[in-house]
């Protein structure tokens, strides 16, 4: 970043995955306190234009040590975003499991867990089984049983991603015209396709009398606001299964004395107000994004650049093989709502840990151009790669 800085570069968004510094995998460069410290993030600011946004992902047990070294280091916290999964794995010690280890008693075996440890895999099960996930067994001893079902951890299920900002000096709407920067872009991102009526017409093609009204006729606005709450497609299946279908209400006129602030003000006139909604039915899903994935682009691109990226290895998941072997790729679908979300138009995206690419993926596929970094060399082959694959259309 430093070097960016020297040659003039300025980044219209930072949007970057950085260590979460849990030591995640053994790896090296998640346990060098680089992401908690305030001299990382002050070149950062200075690399951004004014009231350039930065998205730092972050892990539930560490984000706030990165979140207070941006802070720290003069940029503004905007707004937290939780990215909602429901792929997480268990990752936790079973204590009465790890009692009967250390007092030397064998477990009996009862069968094969399921990919959540749910339950029982039984002989003859079509269910596709994990070598990672442990077998079944029930306690062997009375203090095992004591403490069967204790745990160290719950199931991770979300992911924040810090929303910070560089400071403005004067009012947002003139550093965007001097800058291009400061604003987030509601409008490209809007959940979902149904159109909702702003300020509605009455049957009879009146115009509406409301003091609150937005203009002369109706104006029509496709999509829900965009919420600090993201999901994945599994989330958002599970969250409808259990908030059921139920619709939701039209635009259209009300008539009242209490409509709207009538009642409140003491005007007893009857008047016109509209009511906004946009007459769907759905889960509850439908008022957040929900990034839809591919399972095949964490990997696209790799097999067809020159030589190969790597040699396959076999990962130990379902006897697979993999070629990207990055142990934290995020979804493109993610990314690309992410980038759409901060940055202008044209406007240049930097990522000090590019990691395999995805954010500079989905750069490519939004139209706007990237800079990335990472310590390993390996993972940068890979980086291009893939955002060579998705820049030419894949």
């Amino acid at each position: 970043m430093k070097r960016l800085i020297a040659e003039g570069v300025k980044a219209d968004a930072i949007i970057t995955d950085p260590p979460y510094e849990l030591g995640f995998m053994g790896k090296g460069w998640d346990n060098a306190g680089i992401s908690f410290s305030p001299d990382v993030w002050r070149v950062a600011l200075e690399l951004a234009k004014p009231g350039a946004h930065m998205m730092a992902f972050g892990g539930s047990r560490t984000y706030h040590r990165i979140a207070c070294a941006i802070e720290d280091a003069g940029w503004e916290i905007r707004d937290c975003i939780m990215w909602l999964y429901g792929s997480g794995f268990p990752k936790g010690s079973n204590i009465g499991k790890q009692i009967d280890k250390k007092l030397g008693k064998a477990r009996k075996v009862l069968g094969r867990g399921t990919r959540h440890g749910g339950g029982v895999v039984g002989n003859g099960s079509s269910s596709k089984l994990d070598p990672r996930i442990p077998n079944v067994t029930e306690p062997a001893s009375d203090e095992a049983k004591k403490w069967d079902g204790w745990n160290t951890a719950l199931k991770p299920a979300f992911e924040p991603i810090i929303v910070a900002r560089k400071p403005i000096k004067g009012s947002v709407v003139d550093n965007v015209l001097e800058h291009g920067t400061g604003g987030i872009n509601v409008g490209a991102c809007r959940i979902g396709g149904k159109e909702r009526i702003n300020n509605p017409m009455g049957s009879n093609n009146t115009e509406c009398k409301s003091p609150y009204r937005l203009g002369s006729g109706p104006k029509n606005v496709v999509g829900r606001w965009p919420a600090n709450v993201i999901m994945d497609e599994e989330a958002g299946a599970m969250l409808d299964a259990q908030y059921g279908i139920k619709p939701t209400s039209k635009g259209e006129i009300a008539t009242g004395r209490n409509a709207l602030m009538g009642g409140l003000s003491g005007d007893t006139e009857k008047k016109q107000v509209p009511s906004f909604g946009y007459g769907d039915k759905g889960g509850a899903s439908r008022f957040f994004y929900c990034a839809k994935s591919s399972v095949k682009e964490r990997e696209a691109g790799l097999r067809e650049a020159e030589g190969g990226i790597g040699a396959l290895r076999d990962n130990g998941r379902l006897g697979k093989r993999r070629l990207n072997l990055h142990p934290t790729v995020k979804p493109i679908a993610l990314m690309r709502y992410l980038v759409r979300l901060i940055t202008p138009p044209d406007g240049l995206i930097i990522d000090p840990f590019t990691g395999s690419g995805t954010t500079g993926a989905a750069a490519a596929l939004e139209g706007f151009n990237f800079m990335g970094c990472d310590i390993s060399p390996y993972y940068v082959r890979i980086a291009k790669a893939r955002i060579e694959h998705w820049s030419s259309g894949g």
